[in-house]
C-alpha cells in the first residue's frame, strides 16, 4: 500500500474485450477528444491515430515495409518512438493508449511510457484485449486496481 501512496497517477481505466468487440470504438466515443493514441485496423495493417492531431501513421504491417520484425508483424519503430516521446510529455489530464498487449508485456511498444506513468498526475485510459488484462495489470500497475470496462458488440 505504501508504494501506491507514492504514485501520483490519478487512476487507470482499462477498456477490454475480445478481438473485434469494440474496444477502440468505445475509447473513441468516450475519450476521442483527449490526448493519446489509438490503433486503427485497415485491411491487414494497423495505423496509429494521434488523438491530438488526427494524424495517422502506419504502425504494423504483415508486409516488409519496415526492417524490424516482431512475430508476424513488420513494426514501424519510429512511430512507436514518436508516440512514446509525445506521451512522456504529458503530465496531467486524461491520456489514452490503445492496444496495449503482448508487445508491451515484453517491454516493447508503449512499455517505456507505461513504466513511467505512475509518476504522472494523469488519468490513464488503456485499450487491452481481455486475454492480456491480468498481465498488463501485474506488469505495470501491481499496486493499483484499475477500473475495468468490458465491451462486447454482440
Amino acid at each position: 500500500m505504501e508504494c501506491f501512496r507514492r504514485s501520483s497517477m490519478k487512476s487507470c481505466r482499462i477498456i477490454t474485450g475480445k478481438k473485434g468487440s469494440g474496444k477502440t470504438t468505445t475509447i473513441l466515443k468516450l475519450y476521442g477528444k483527449e490526448k493519446g493514441f489509438v490503433t486503427v485496423h485497415r485491411g491487414e495493417e494497423y495505423f496509429l491515430l494521434n488523438l491530438n492531431s488526427g494524424e495517422e501513421t502506419l504502425l504494423l504491417s504483415p508486409y516488409p515495409k519496415f526492417p524490424d520484425l516482431w512475430k508476424r508483424w513488420y513494426v514501424n519503430e519510429s512511430a512507436f518512438l514518436g508516440a512514446v516521446s509525445s506521451l512522456l510529455e504529458e503530465r496531467e489530464g486524461v491520456v489514452v493508449v490503445d492496444e496495449v498487449g503482448q508487445m508491451e508485456i515484453e517491454g516493447k511498444g508503449f512499455a517505456p511510457f507505461l513504466e513511467k506513468v505512475k509518476d504522472r498526475d494523469i488519468t490513464l485510459v488503456l485499450g487491452v484485449r481481455d486475454s492480456f488484462v491480468e498481465d498488463v495489470k501485474n506488469r505495470f500497475f501491481p499496486f493499483l486496481e484499475p477500473t475495468v470496462l468490458f465491451v462486447d458488440r454482440a
